[in-house]
């Protein structure tokens, strides 16, 4: 008899026991759970990134306007970029530049000497994609792009201009990692583009006028329209992100270009971009 009183005390604690620990163990688990979907719910509920980056470019280009000028450049660049998620669509822009004083020859009219020329390099870029293909680790973006860049070599006081805007594709890669790391890499092909680019030493008789009237923005109107056939480039960013907290994170970056002009003559470049800076999401 005491035995059966003790198998039924037991088998009662089991049964009271048991349940305890399981509904225990799906209210952490369920609570694991919520809290994962919040924290998803709070990334989503933030879609706006703005950074900040400093770092140094290192390239050449080849300037033919007037004289053959080699130049090999390591400057001092900034970088300020962003981007907005609105359902499928993705907003990027981005604004770089840099400047800084280096010595080169002027291998066709002075051959033995070298001279100190200033460097102004600025871009600035806008561009619309839409999710085409991806899940959500792994979203692909395609789409356009507005972009503008102004290249200033000033050689003896007379500056040798180069204004371009263009229309282009551009695309977009996500990877993202975990909560903490991710990856992007964004690519801009131009495709027709409006370029400014006075015919000799930077300059003409109507740059000259104008500048000295007063009459700057008459200045786009010596330009000429280009595509593929005279004008070509690739623009390319891979950014990486860390997440210290919910609003702001480190993020590191490499960029490249390779472009050429040839209105009126053949303007070659190509650089590499390095930087490092912050970034806050909103």
């Amino acid at each position: 008899m005491k035995k059966i009183k003790f198998c039924i005390m037991l088998i009662l604690m089991f049964a009271i026991f048991i349940p305890c620990i399981s509904a225990d163990d799906i209210l952490e688990h369920d609570g694991e759970q919520s809290s994962e979907i919040e924290e998803s719910k709070e990334r989503k509920t933030r879609p706006v990134r703005l950074a900040i980056g400093v770092g140094g470019i290192f390239g050449g280009l080849r300037e033919e306007t007037d004289s053959t000028i080699n130049h090999y450049f390591t400057l001092l660049t900034f970088h300020i970029d962003g981007n907005v998620e609105q359902g499928n669509f993705l907003h990027t822009f981005s604004i770089g530049g840099n400047f800084g004083y280096t010595t080169l020859p002027y291998e066709d009219k002075y051959p033995n000497r070298e001279f100190e020329f200033m460097t102004i390099r600025a871009n600035m870029e806008y561009a619309l994609d839409y999710r085409l293909w991806g899940d959500d680790t792994f979203p692909g973006f395609l789409g356009g792009a507005f972009r503008t860049d102004f290249h200033i070599l000033v050689p003896f006081e007379i500056p040798k201009i180069t204004a371009i805007a263009s229309l282009g594709v551009h695309a977009t890669q996500k990877w993202i990692i975990d909560p903490k790391h991710s990856l992007s890499l964004s690519v801009t092909v131009p495709l027709f583009s409006y370029a400014v680019r006075p015919p000799y030493v930077g300059v003409d008789e109507l740059f000259e006028l104008y500048t000295s009237q007063g009459e700057v923005p008459m200045i786009f109107t010596l330009g000429k329209f280009a595509s593929l056939h005279n004008y070509w480039a690739l623009f390319g960013d891979l950014k990486y992100h860390f997440r210290l907290i919910d609003l702001i994170s480190l993020n590191a970056g490499f960029g490249f270009e390779l472009s050429r002009i040839n209105i009126p003559a053949p303007l070659i470049i190509a650089s590499t971009r390095l930087y490092a800076g912050v970034a806050f999401t909103f």
